[in-house]
């Protein structure tokens, strides 16, 4: 009938541009030599600069020693999140692994995949695991000097040993002096033991030597 018309209606989709700092965020990272039981962090910040809203989440391709925070979230318009994914290496040896940004919104740029690798190593202990005292006069004393090292390798070079804690289990043996330390790699430092026998007989005790080699 008379009076119908076409009107012509028309628009542009906008993807979302979602972009990193430092810029090179998702050339990934290598978190390099990290000890064992201990974190390190790696953060970037990725923001949003278009008119379009950004729903995110972030998912790991394997199950390895690295979480992430956030692992979901919504990127509003203009504005700004600091993403910060951590390493944590249970063994000794290199780890590799993949970090994967996604997104539900159609109009999301694509998956974005985050390359990460760190290798986990050890300090070393390296000490007497059985001493022998001279024999030694009631009321009197005998000292052994006991010396732990931190034994060096390539792959430790630069990790700290530290010992906690050095405590006797028998009434008769006792630590002289401090017992605790950090020992570099290559370093070896020296405790002393003392044997103070009350009582006429062969003797027997443990000293127990607390350390964060993750062997012992």
């Amino acid at each position: 009938p008379d009076g119908n018309f076409v009107v012509n209606v028309f628009g542009t989709a906008k993807k979302s541009l979602v972009s990193f700092e430092p810029a090179d965020a998702t050339e990934g990272y290598d978190f390099g030599k990290v000890q064992v039981c201990h974190t390190v962090e790696w953060s970037f910040v990725m923001k949003n600069a278009t008119s379009a809203t950004a729903d995110f989440d972030y998912s790991f391709a394997t199950s390895l020693p690295f979480a992430v925070l956030p692992t979901s979230g919504t990127l509003g318009i203009g504005s700004e999140a600091t993403v910060t994914v951590t390493f944590h290496p249970t063994a000794v040896g290199a780890t590799d692994g993949t970090l994967v940004l996604s997104s539900s919104n159609p109009d999301f740029t694509g998956d974005v995949v985050f390359d990460l690798s760190g290798y986990g190593v050890a300090p070393d202990i390296d000490t007497d695991t059985e001493v022998e005292f001279p024999d030694t006069p009631v009321r009197g004393h005998s000292d052994y000097s006991l010396e732990i090292a931190n034994v060096a390798t390539s792959a430790t070079t630069g990790i700290v040993l530290t010992i906690t804690n050095i405590s006797s289990g028998a009434t008769d043996f006792t630590i002289v002096g401090p017992t605790s330390a950090t020992i570099a790699t290559g370093e070896t430092k020296t405790f002393t033991i003392r044997f103070a026998p009350s009582t006429v007989g062969t003797i027997s005790g443990v000293v127990t030597v607390y350390s964060d080699d993750p062997d012992t």
